[in-house]
């Protein structure tokens, strides 16, 4: 009785958690949201660098270059370096926990980005706040 119980809860909160996820995919040049493109995307220097766009202005939203801690060798420091154009802010987060695809998710569920492709300055700033690792500062060099 008690497995069939936990069980029951467990498929409930499995679906709860499946309902309220929003499905973010990075294809041929577009940013889908649940099949809707919100965005259009760029690859550079093999996806070291990565650019998104506003769908109706063509303005560049978000920039993330990937940068190895001049350390071209050791991957585990490498980190992410986001740029948000229009407001002139930056921040770092390690690659361990971040990709291009999760940065753009992570905006989406902090509502920092909109599903217009814009940015909310804000909330932008609550981001980074929260987020921010500092990398570069902090690195001996």
């Amino acid at each position: 009785m008690k497995q069939k119980l936990i069980l029951v809860i467990s498929l409930i909160f499995i679906s709860f958690i499946q309902m309220n996820a929003q499905n973010v995919k990075l294809k041929k040049g577009k940013v889908l949201l649940d099949g809707k493109e919100i965005m259009k995307f760029e690859r550079e220097q093999m996806g070291v660098l990565f650019y998104a766009f506003n769908l109706k202005t063509g303005d560049e939203v978000v920039f993330i270059q990937r940068k190895d801690n001049e350390t071209p060798k050791y991957f585990d420091d490498d980190f992410l370096k986001i740029y948000f154009s229009q407001l002139d802010l930056m921040m770092e987060v390690g690659i361990s926990q971040y990709n291009n695809k999760r940065v753009i998710k992570n905006l989406l569920k902090h509502k920092a980005l909109s599903t217009k492709g814009t940015l909310d300055e804000e909330k932008v700033k609550l981001f980074i706040k929260k987020f921010d690792e500092n990398i570069t500062n902090r690195t001996v060099r």
